[in-house]
């Protein structure tokens, strides 16, 4: 929709009360009590002078003057941004709360009045809506209903003997258990903290201690099952498995700390943006809106600046996963935009999800929104469908979201669950730190199974575009659309990752050095370089980035033959300093393998990428080891993640590969070491530079 259009009053099934706008500035209409830029105008209304007072006065008093995007980018990053972006706008985008729901629409219609603002929007709540050795996780051959029954419905087993994942996966929810045991952070599980946080609507700066769970009236859990049916720790003798089982989780705590029982969209939009800014190939939104005819641009137009995010992600070719609702109604949005991959729910007995509850027994009042009547809801954006009854997962120790979802629910051990009714008298999740997991159900459980095998796709092609990805799910699922209901049906995970499976399983390891040439980074992900090229990926330097703790990179290495100039549908902002276009042309020195095996069935390392901050340095160094958490780096060396394979050092030399070596740099006393990775043949250059101590961590094929 324009970014001047007004939209209409609507509500959410999250029926919260209305405390807060959303406001844009329009920058053309010049009024010196009211600053056109959005930093300047919050710092003025947070002043405390008398022309401080007045611009409070003449935005009808609000309580509170805060910027939607509250991390942000350095001055010659946003002055280099075209106006009329979609990240343009979000940058601009202020938060007004109000002391009651009278004051913010009475403030609404007085902004609106005053003509200058492009938008006067009210916030608005979204409702939540090979085999590994895991307990809980049951093998397709044994009954296959019993515990992880969706991972089997998928035909995930058979998947994971191509690719067991390594993609970068944002979540945004109500937060997680941190340090779940199948939720462990750095080398000990999936959780990068140093990317995760919180976009809290009061909390003024997302930090990596912030994105613990926030208890609300439903109750605790949603964020913690979504995140383990997508990347729970596999193979480790406990609890159950993800779908993406090696995939970097990048967790977004967006509820608001009060007691709402959905998540602002002030919020969503924000974390959204701060996914993207991350270099994430996709983003689970198990949530949304379920006012009939919502959308961007139509009759009733969603929030502009959820808009802006969603088009923000597209702009970056990142993948957003949406649940389709549970209210057997047209879908909710985001998943009816068609930017999005809507997933709806399919249960064990071969349908899409559909009961009848009978009140009293196994009530539904806690689901937000819902009737007796509960199941997938469907439309013409319906992408596919995934497991979302009785679903397994990881739970925050001993609670309970609502009466049909929680790690103190019980079931049998024979062919199917058996659904709580009554006073909670047992648990076989039990374990010495309390119960663990749980089941639950809702297209909440649906989207992630989806993520996770979209993390997967990506992993096994990271040059694969959203839309063929788009085109790959629905090839595995039977390559016709059967109905609004069924989208294109239930994917085959094996076979969409065989699809998407390279001819010779290798892809670019795009390189990078910092303008000042003191460090030196690596991914395989377009869109993590698009990020690593904007200077917008973690670790910063102080609190947040908003401290300046930016790093500006340009690519170095030879040029891609698939990027003859910039990432087809990848668009980056354009920063002074870095005046020649060259600077924005992918490449590489290396081509690495995009699966833990070559397709003769050798065993390859993965590449391993660590940070740290050295003092105000940002650093990082890259090793190989048969896993990750196996590193022999400092624990001071944070793990990003991963980024593809390589053939391992103790094994002689494959035809056509070069060996692949580390070599540091110590600029001065009290200087941080400076790392490369790069092709032994450059050894002689780098040392040229001042580079010395090789070490030979693989072999890969030269770009």
């Amino acid at each position: 929709m324009s970014p001047h259009a007004h939209a209409q009053d609507k509500t959410s099934t999250a029926t919260q009360t209305t405390l807060s706008l959303v406001v844009l500035r329009d920058e053309t209409v010049a009024n010196l009590g009211v600053p056109s830029n959005a930093v300047d105008l919050v710092r003025l209304a947070n002043g405390s002078s008398d022309a401080s007072r007045a611009t409070l006065r003449s935005l009808s008093s609000p309580s509170v003057v805060r910027l939607l995007i509250s991390e942000r980018p350095p001055e010659d990053y946003v002055s280099a941004l075209k106006p009329g972006t979609a990240e343009h706008r979000l940058l601009n985008y202020v938060v007004l709360r109000y002391t009651d729901s009278a004051a913010a629409k009475s403030a609404r219609e007085t902004l609106l009045s005053q003509r200058l603002f492009r938008s006067v929007e009210e916030e608005v709540y979204d409702s939540f809506s090979a085999a590994p050795n895991d307990p809980y996780f049951a093998p397709s051959q044994a009954s296959p209903l019993n515990k992880q029954w969706g991972m089997s419905a998928l035909n995930l087993p058979a998947a994971w003997d191509t690719q067991n994942g390594y993609a970068y996966i944002g979540v945004v929810d109500n937060g997680i258990q941190r340090h779940h045991q199948d939720l462990g952070e750095d080398r000990t599980g999936n959780v990068r903290a140093h990317f995760s946080g919180a976009w809290s609507t009061w909390s003024p700066v997302p930090s990596n201690s912030s994105f613990s769970e926030d208890y609300l009236p439903l109750g605790l859990g949603h964020g913690s099952h979504v995140a383990g049916i997508i990347a729970a720790t596999a193979n480790n003798a406990l609890g159950v498995s993800g779908s993406c089982q090696n995939c970097s989780l990048v967790i977004v705590k967006a509820s608001d700390g009060t007691t709402a029982d959905g998540l602002p969209e002030s919020n969503v939009a924000g974390a959204v943006y701060g996914m993207v800014r991350r270099g994430v190939q996709s983003i689970n939104l198990s949530l949304g809106n379920s006012t009939p005819g919502l959308s961007c641009g139509g009759a009733v137009p969603a929030l502009p600046a959820y808009c802006d995010a969603i088009e923000f992600a597209a702009d970056r070719d990142i993948i957003i996963v949406a649940a389709a609702g549970n209210h057997k109604t047209d879908l909710q949005f985001p998943a009816s935009d068609a930017r999005t991959f809507s997933v709806g729910g399919y249960q064990s007995d071969g349908n899409t999800w559909d009961q009848t509850l009978a009140l009293g027994t196994d009530s539904p009042a806690r689901i937000a929104g819902s009737t007796t009547e509960i199941g997938t809801n469907f439309g013409s954006n319906q992408l596919v469908v995934a497991p979302a009854r009785d679903v397994l997962s990881s739970m925050w120790s001993n609670s309970q979201w609502n009466n049909r979802c929680g790690s103190v629910t019980t079931f049998n051990t024979g062919a199917q669950y058996v659904q709580f009714s009554g006073p909670v008298t047992q648990s076989i999740f039990a374990s010495a730190s309390g119960n663990l997991y749980g089941i639950c159900t809702g297209t909440s459980m649906a989207a992630p199974h989806i993520t996770g095998l979209v993390g997967l796709i990506r992993s096994t092609n990271p040059l694969l575009t959203t839309a063929q990805v788009r085109s790959g799910l629905a090839q595995a699922a039977g390559g016709f659309f059967i109905d609004n209901r069924w989208g294109y049906g239930l994917p085959n995970a094996a076979i969409a990752l065989l699809n998407a499976l390279p001819a010779d399983r290798l892809t670019p390891l795009f390189a990078f050095s910092k303008l000042t040439g003191d460090d030196y980074v690596y991914t395989v992900f377009p869109q993590m370089g698009a990020a690593l090229n904007a200077g917008t990926v973690p670790p910063f330097v102080g609190t947040s980035a908003s401290t300046g703790g930016y790093y500006t990179y340009s690519w170095i290495g030879n040029t891609v033959t698939q990027y003859p100039s910039t990432f087809a549908g990848v668009t980056i902002a354009v920063k002074p300093g870095q005046v020649s276009a060259d600077n924005y042309r992918p490449r590489a020195r290396l081509r690495v393998f995009t699966t833990p095996q070559t397709a003769t069935g050798v065993t390859l390392w993965p590449i391993c990428r660590f940070s740290y901050v050295a003092g105000s340095v940002v650093q990082h160094i890259i090793d190989t080891a048969p896993k990750c958490a196996q590193s022999a780096l400092p624990i001071i060396a944070v793990l990003d993640g991963h980024e593809g394979f390589v053939f391992p050092p103790n094994q002689s030399q494959p035809s056509g590969t070069e060996p692949v070596i580390r070599m540091e740099m110590i600029p001065g006393a009290g200087v941080p070491t400076v790392f490369i990775f790069t092709a032994q043949a450059d050894q002689a250059y780098y040392t040229g530079q001042g580079f010395s101590n090789p070490v030979v961590l693989g072999y890969a094929y030269l770009n």
